[in-house]
C-alpha cells in the first residue's frame, strides 16, 4: 500500500517553508509571553526578565503577522495573534510602571504577603497610595 501524503506535501517548497516559519514564530511568541506572564507575578528584578521575554514575544508576534500576511491566513489567526500582542503590550506597560516604582511595589508585595486579614490588606493599599502620592506631592 502506498503511503498517504501529508496535507502539506503537495504545497510548493516556498509555502511549506513559510508555514514552518509561521509555526516557529507563533510558538516562540506564545512561549515567551507565558514565561513573561509567570515572571510578572514575582516582585523585584524578575520584572526585568519578564519585560525581556515580553518584548521577544512582541517581536515574534510581529514576524508571525508578516508571515501570515504572506500566506494569506484567515482572519481568526490575525485576531488571535493581535490579542496575544495586545496582552503583551499591556504587561510591558504594567512591568514598566512596576520598575519605575520598584521600592513601592516591593514594599506593597511584602505587606500583602504578611497581611492575614482583609483589613490589613486594605491598610497595604492605603500605604501604597500614600507612598505613590507622597512622592508626587513632595516634588511639586
Amino acid at each position: 500500500m502506498p503511503a498517504q501524503p501529508t496535507p502539506f506535501e503537495d504545497l510548493p517548497a516556498h509555502e511549506r517553508q513559510l508555514r514552518a516559519r509561521l509555526k516557529i514564530f507563533t510558538r516562540l511568541a506564545l512561549g515567551a509571553s507565558v514565561i513573561g506572564y509567570v515572571q510578572m507575578m514575582y516582585s523585584g528584578w524578575f520584572i526585568v526578565s519578564a519585560l525581556i521575554f515580553l518584548l521577544v514575544a512582541l517581536v515574534c508576534g510581529l514576524l508571525a503577522l508578516v508571515t501570515m500576511y504572506r500566506l494569506k491566513a484567515n482572519p481568526l489567526d490575525y485576531a488571535l495573534m493581535g490579542f496575544l500582542m495586545l496582552g503583551c503590550l499591556f504587561m510591558v506597560f504594567s512591568g514598566s510602571v512596576q520598575l519605575i516604582f520598584l521600592d513601592q511595589t516591593n514594599a506593597y508585595a511584602d505587606c500583602l504577603n504578611n497581611a492575614a486579614t482583609l483589613s490589613r490588606q486594605e491598610q497595604c493599599n492605603v500605604q501604597l497610595k500614600d507612598s505613590m502620592l507622597g512622592g508626587v506631592l513632595r516634588t511639586n
